[in-house]
């Protein structure tokens, strides 16, 4: 005949709260519920009872057009996968870890390296387009800032390897 369960449902609200805003151990709750409960109560009952309620520690970062929208403009900005966390945070965008911005940031097409095959490939796209909006004259007074700033505009990453191609070009 099976142990009859220990009825802990009527503290599923104390427990949550203990576990997720006041960060306390399974232990600590377990010895929390003992205390209020009058009988024992282990740490294992806890994170079984965890899990049967759907609580999850991990933090599930919806994947919304939004959120990657956001990441690739703060990406084109130049900022760092720990920086678009703390600017996302200021943002009150949820919490999200630097692992999860880079794993949405890969997904999207946006790599911090690329092989030499892929340097090569965007550098020469990157020379057409100039060559291209020199020949409207969209670009002719433009200064190496504001050519940056337009590049950055139209979705093309511009680096100092494009800057030296170009400068050898003229």
């Amino acid at each position: 005949m099976p142990r009859p369960s220990i009825p802990i449902d009527q503290f599923k609200e104390d427990i949550r709260r203990w576990v997720f805003d006041d960060s306390y151990t399974a232990e600590k709750v377990a010895d929390l519920v003992s205390l209020r409960l009058g009988q024992p109560c282990t740490p294992r009952t806890i994170k079984r009872r965890l899990k049967e309620w759907g609580f999850h520690q991990r933090n599930w970062v919806q994947d919304t057009t939004e959120l990657r929208l956001r990441i690739a403009i703060l990406f084109q900005q130049s900022y760092s996968d720990e920086n678009i966390v703390r600017q996302l945070e200021k943002e009150d965008r949820g919490p999200i870890s630097v692992r999860q911005v880079a794993k949405i940031r890969k997904k999207i097409g946006f790599v911090r390296r690329m092989s030499v095959w892929e340097r090569t490939q965007a550098d020469k796209q990157l020379v057409q387009l100039v060559q291209e909006e020199l020949d409207k004259g969209m670009i002719d007074g433009y200064g190496r800032g504001l050519l940056e700033k337009w590049f950055r505009k139209k979705g093309v990453s511009t680096t100092r390897f494009a800057r030296t191609i170009l400068i050898k070009n003229k």
